[in-house]
């Protein structure tokens, strides 16, 4: 399945034949699928779906059991990041845990300081720039995680249910730092999530995923609240109660 575009050189990423085995298993099996640069998408479907196997295949956390990723332009060594579910925290102040993420070479000391500070007050957490990074609360913690990302240009966002553990107020500012920093550096966007609203508030295209196999694609508003495939309508049921 591949999202309709008119210029092929738009396209970021192609997926051809992607497959991936765990124990055996097949979890994800994707035969063709188009990411376009500057695009939103969001990755639904059902635990186990394959939506943090497809992210850590984009991150090259794992590689793929078949098929291959071909990125077109994603060269430099910062042009990925990518947000696990339970991003690591090291011991060390938030604010360092930010600094570590910007390279000694991309700006001096007292650039990288404001940088970070910057990026935490984005984030609303500028007052615990002092606190240990492990120390943190969970939703803390995942807006620590975005701050380093946020940091630094890049042109690609790997997210993972990266708002899962933050309160409404945090997932607010979550989502506004978000969007300013996409529009900032045009970068693409690829997350996994369980709220559909916010599937609706970030994404422009939603790629359903059911049994490890991309089965729908299309703008929020098509796919979240009129599926055509029968994974997409049970999935639409269970969310609606």
């Amino acid at each position: 399945m591949t999202e309709p575009y008119k210029n092929a050189d738009d396209i970021l990423i192609e997926l051809r034949s992607l497959q991936r085995l765990f124990h055996r298993r097949k979890v994800l099996d994707i035969d063709q699928l188009a990411l376009m640069r500057g695009h939103r998408y969001a990755l639904v479907g059902a635990n186990g779906s394959g939506k943090s196997t497809l992210l850590k295949l984009l991150a090259g956390v794992i590689k793929p059991t078949g098929g291959e990723i071909v990125y077109h332009g994603l060269d430099g060594e910062y042009d990925r990041a990518y947000l696990p579910q339970k991003p690591y925290r090291f011991s060390f102040s938030v604010r360092q845990n930010v600094i570590m993420a910007i390279p000694d070479k991309a700006m001096d000391k007292q650039q990288r300081r404001q940088q970070a500070e910057e990026a935490l007050r984005r984030l609303g957490i500028e007052a615990l720039a002092d606190a240990k990074g492990n120390k943190l609360s969970g939703g803390e913690g995942q807006r620590l995680a975005l701050a380093r990302l946020l940091a630094m240009p890049h042109r690609l966002l790997l997210l993972d249910e990266p708002t899962s553990a933050t309160d409404i107020a945090g997932n607010e500012l979550f989502e506004e730092a978000l969007k300013n920093y996409l529009a900032q550096n045009q970068s693409t966007l690829i997350f996994a999530t369980h709220t559909l609203s916010q599937a609706v508030r970030l994404a422009d295209t939603v790629i359903f995923l059911d049994d490890g196999k991309a089965v729908e694609q299309g703008p929020p508003e098509q796919v979240l609240y009129h599926p055509q495939s029968d994974g997409g309508k049970a999935f639409l049921r269970f969310w609606q109660g």
